[in-house]
């Protein structure tokens, strides 16, 4: 029989096989753990339960399992004989919730080097479907920090309560993911394990692992709590002492970040993208140098602690640079292997564009439309070489005879006949719209509303496509004299975002049964809907996928991982390395930051906080792009996963362009984005 504990608010079980802790649950939510149980059985098996995990040693490796007899919860003892070490978990519950102690002891006779040390934490993080989600899954986000270290794991159905793991002793360097096998797909984010080192594996992950040296019967230890909190500034709350996050984690080269620091504390940073002072007692100001990602290190005592920040170049200089990349190495000339005028994903180990066959995230179509967009979006604003005009009417050239059918379907690629792919039409509407804001040609306007009249007809009222800019659409066609056909779109959009409000929560599954890249386009429906049709009042429907969207994001001191949406199969799916595991930040996370701020103009209440969102969200995806004008469609985050270095950009320059485009699309919105053009620009002329 397995045992449980109760507090006030929460009730605890454990394994009778081996004392593991196997169910959470809340007494404000009964039947409700974050944890993997019988959904998961089939892959989730004792090995991985709660405190499981593995050493890697300089005497070898093990993994822990089966603890000595009697398997009592509150101690379990794990002989490593193979490696002279022992792990000890002792265990007590309080009203503040469930503490764990773990205990590494050095058994041998010699001095023995830990070179990483990961704990199974598996929470359940899994998309059976929309309403399962809703009902009985967690979005789990964590954050290695050092002694400023926890886990966060939040009822996806948005109502903001869930479990707060708090760090109280010991530090945790980073975390990694196991379980990912090819054939478990994207519908799974696996494994999880926190850390306290991953050096033997992969020593530079989250700005350097250490590596720990015991002496004979030496012990190394670490301490955290588990509990149910009724939302995450309750946890934050509670772990305030501990806490190292500052509030602006992203600046432009040039400017400076200043960081709260504790009395007494000293901070440097580590990578060399930045350089800091602490000007004033109780702040350390950060400059950055270099554009990149900068670690920034707290040291208190005996703590450290580390956050991430990101200093970017300005957005003027990041487009130009992107765009002359893609014209002079992503666009197929007429003797390539591909259609002439076709934008391609480019390999930066060998220097070759990828031929799509039959692995359609590689193809001449789909998301690689995104470098046609920012091309297009670059020449309109004048960031863009005068070649930019050949290459957009070579592209639409390619497009309209080998994407497009003359039913105005459109294929995945030049080399595929399929026109099911519904996330396409959209795409390459909002490409031949552009052209007609470019260049005033109205048979490009007339053929972008032939395709979403297409889309409609093929299931697009029952399909969460990423519409855009779909208003300036029917006022454009108005005002061309096809008023017939501006209605005939408006009421399309209209039904389908009633069709979306009556289904609430049952979301009809997509490429992933559920993920925030419905969820933001479903916001953005709404909010379409709500300019189109003002008198009908769609807020409360807003709000409430508004809720849903929001639990996605974490709020974590690193700009990869603040507001940004969970997100972690598209390494695999888009990238050279084929590799699962967490992917922040992804460019689709742009869709929910263009919901926030579009949010923000019809929630008052919420406006500050969304604008605050959106802009991080935005600022973020900008650590995609290189100063020499390439671009990764990855960062795999993660140390390893299964096993696998990762903490690394992907080699591959596919998709990620997205995230400039709809950037560029809210740049009026967000200041910085052309501030830095005008400041370049009054500087050039001080020079002079």
């Amino acid at each position: 029989m397995s045992t449980i504990w109760k507090t006030d608010t929460a009730e605890f079980e454990f394994s009778p096989e081996d004392g593991a802790l196997i169910r959470l649950e809340s007494i404000a939510a009964p039947g409700i753990s974050p944890l993997m149980g019988e959904g998961e059985k089939s892959w989730h098996h004792p090995p991985r339960y709660w405190g499981k995990g593995f050493a890697v040693s300089s005497r070898g490796s093990a993994r822990w399992h089966r603890p000595v007899a009697p398997h009592d919860p509150a101690h379990l003892v794990y002989p490593l004989d193979r490696i002279g070490l022992k792990l000890e978990v002792m265990r007590g519950c309080s009203a503040l919730g469930l503490e764990e102690r773990y205990r590494l002891t050095n058994v041998g006779d010699d001095a023995v080097e830990v070179g990483s040390l990961g704990i199974s934490v598996p929470f359940r993080d899994v998309y059976p479907s929309a309403v399962e989600c809703h009902q009985s899954a967690f979005h789990a986000h964590l954050w290695t920090g050092g002694a400023n270290s926890w886990a966060w794991a939040t009822r996806m159905n948005g109502d903001g309560t869930g479990w707060g793991l708090d760090l109280l002793e010991g530090e945790l360097w980073s975390y990694s993911v196991e379980s990912r096998e090819h054939w478990r797909s994207s519908n799974v984010r696996g494994h999880l394990y926190l850390h306290l080192t991953d050096h033997a594996r992969n020593a530079a992950a989250f700005g350097g692992q250490p590596l720990y040296r015991l002496a004979s019967g030496e012990e190394l230890e670490w301490r955290w709590r588990i509990s149910w909190y009724e939302s995450f500034d309750a946890f934050a709350t509670r772990r305030s002492e501990r806490d190292f996050s500052p509030h602006r984690l992203v600046a432009e080269l040039g400017e400076s970040l200043s960081v709260p620091i504790p009395a007494g504390a000293v901070c440097q940073t580590l990578k060399g993208c930045g350089t800091s002072t602490q000007e004033s007692p109780g702040i350390c100001e950060v400059r950055g140098r270099h554009p990149g990602i900068e670690w920034l290190e707290l040291v208190h005592g005996e703590r450290r602690s580390r956050a991430a920040l990101l200093f970017h170049r300005p957005v003027e200089a990041i487009v130009r640079q992107r765009v002359a990349f893609i014209l002079a190495r992503q666009q197929a000339g007429p003797c390539e292997p591909t259609r002439d005028g076709a934008f391609l994903a480019y390999d930066r180990q060998s220097g070759l564009t990828e031929i799509g066959g039959a692995w359609g995230d590689w193809s001449d179509g789909r998301e690689r439309t995104a470098m046609a967009l920012l091309v297009q979006a670059a020449a309109i604003r004048g960031w863009a070489p005068v070649e930019a005009e050949e290459a957009l009417c070579r592209y639409r050239h390619f497009l309209e005879t080998h994407l497009l059918t003359p039913e105005n379907g459109v294929r995945g690629g030049s080399d595929e006949t399929s026109v099911k792919r519904l996330y396409n039409y959209p795409w390459v509407s909002e490409f031949l719209r552009g052209e007609y804001q470019r260049t005033g040609d109205m048979a490009a306007l007339r053929r972008s509303a032939d395709i979403l009249e297409e889309y409609y007809e093929n299931g697009g009222t029952t399909f969460l496509g990423f519409l855009w800019g779909v208003h300036d659409l029917i006022v454009w066609l108005q005002k061309a004299g096809e008023g017939d056909r501006a209605q005939i779109l408006r009421d399309n959009v209209i039904g389908q975002a009633r069709n979306f409000r009556e289904l609430g929560i049952n979301l009809p599954k997509h490429e992933v049964n559920y993920e925030q890249s419905m969820v933001a386009p479903l916001a953005l429906l709404l909010l379409t809907a709500q300019r189109l049709l003002p008198d009908e009042d769609w807020t409360p429907a807003i709000r409430d996928v508004l809720a849903w969207l929001r639990a996605f994001g974490g709020k974590q001191p690193d700009p990869r991982l603040a507001d940004i949406p969970i997100r972690h199969w598209d390494g695999f799916w888009f990238g050279r390395y084929r590799q699962w595991g967490d992917i922040f930040p992804h460019y689709w996370s742009v869709l929910s930051g263009a919901a926030y701020l579009e949010a923000a103009e019809v929630l008052p209440d919420l406006k500050s906080e969304l604008n605050e969102a959106g802009e991080r969200i935005f600022r973020a995806n900008l650590v995609h792009f290189q100063e020499d004008g390439f671009a990764s469609c990855a960062f795999i985050y993660p140390s390893c996963v299964d096993g696998e270095p990762a903490h690394r950009f992907d080699p591959l320059a596919n998709d990620q362009d997205w995230s400039l485009v709809w950037l560029l699309r809210y740049a009026d919105r967000l200041p910085w984005v052309l501030k830095s053009a005008a400041n370049e620009a009054s500087e050039a002329g001080a020079l002079v």
